[in-house]
């Protein structure tokens, strides 16, 4: 039982982690996009489009926040993106 709960629990961190926010945005926005092109109620060329406008306005909002000195994950001081801190 307790491999059981090992591996779920890896997986919850793993997946959500301490932005459980951005998991359930995820989900969103593929139930949605499948849900459209299951009802065909939108042209698969157009997707592509939905999502890069996705993609930007998350890049304005991030933008906005940092020059409003809001703490916005992934963004180090500098403003460049980090990965690995070698502190």
């Amino acid at each position: 039982m307790s491999v059981i709960i090992g591996f779920f629990g890896f997986w919850y961190d793993f997946i959500v982690g301490d932005a459980w926010e951005i998991a359930l945005g995820v989900i969103i926005v593929l139930t949605l996009g499948a849900a459209l092109l299951r009802t065909n109620s939108v042209d698969q060329e157009i997707v592509p489009l939905l999502v890069a406008a996705g993609i930007w306005v998350s890049s304005v909002e991030a933008y906005l926040l940092r020059r409003a000195g809001e703490f916005v994950p992934g963004i180090d001081r500098n403003g460049l993106r980090f990965m690995i801190s070698n502190e």
